[in-house]
């Protein structure tokens, strides 16, 4: 009988962008400080159409705007003068939440230069075929290369690496054991993309493209690493 392919469900997308400090002090510090437009408030309790139940606070180094709820449906976005990062389980509402943050708080500072962004996932998965998801990543990732392996107790971990594809462009990945079914695993990738300085910030449509493709490609990159599952019994 052929092995059964990995279920993948998709739990969170989320888009970090980073920008790059805005000036260096006469004391060579770099300045990062910025001040939010008095209408902060407004725009971030209206971010996920659900103004009731956004809660919306300041923090040491931002601002941020929260939707509780149990993982993986909360919303978040996190602004600060350095980067946002919106996280939602639908990419259209991730993309409509970065790129209102950039347009209302950022578009207007003509000093603003991007470094870096991320398209991020939190996924799980599902492996017919496997009895215990811990002990057969251990032998996949670990045990399976050693030369003589040995004969260990495999404890429920996390395992973590990161793939650097091309210039520009760094995959990384945790790997994390279900606790409560012994055939799955959560899998959170952080795709890091250097950009260049003309990225279109706000271009919500640009931002959903970009995360459905990179979920695809992802996915099938994590397919590929898993390699064969033992039959489905």
């Amino acid at each position: 009988m052929s092995p059964a392919p990995p279920i993948v469900t998709p739990l969170t997308y989320s888009i970090a962008l980073v920008f790059a400090p805005r000036s260096v002090s006469p004391g060579g510090k770099m300045e990062v400080s910025m001040d939010f437009p008095s209408n902060v408030r407004e725009v971030l309790v209206q971010i996920f159409g659900d103004p009731v139940h956004t809660n919306v606070n300041f923090t040491p180094v931002g601002i941020s705007a929260v939707v509780p709820a149990n993982p993986p449906n909360a919303k978040i976005v996190e602004v600060t003068p350095l980067k946002i990062m919106a996280q939602t389980p639908l990419p259209n509402e991730t993309a409509h939440a970065l790129a209102t943050v950039y347009r209302e708080f950022f578009k207007a500072q003509k000093v603003v230069k991007f470094m870096a962004y991320g398209l991020n996932y939190e996924l799980e998965f599902f492996l017919p075929g496997v009895s215990d998801t811990a002990k057969w990543l251990a032998e996949r990732f670990i045990i399976g290369n050693l030369a003589t392996p040995p004969q260990w107790n495999v404890a429920r971990g996390e395992i973590a690496f990161s793939i650097n594809h091309q210039e520009g462009f760094q995959r990384n990945i945790k790997l994390q054991p279900r606790m409560n079914r012994i055939n799955g695993f959560f899998a959170s990738v952080n795709n890091h993309i250097t950009v260049p300085a003309d990225v279109q910030a706000d271009d919500e449509n640009a931002w959903i493209q970009a995360l459905q493709n990179e979920y695809l490609k992802t996915t099938a990159f994590l397919v590929e690493l898993l390699g064969d599952l033992p039959p489905k019994k």
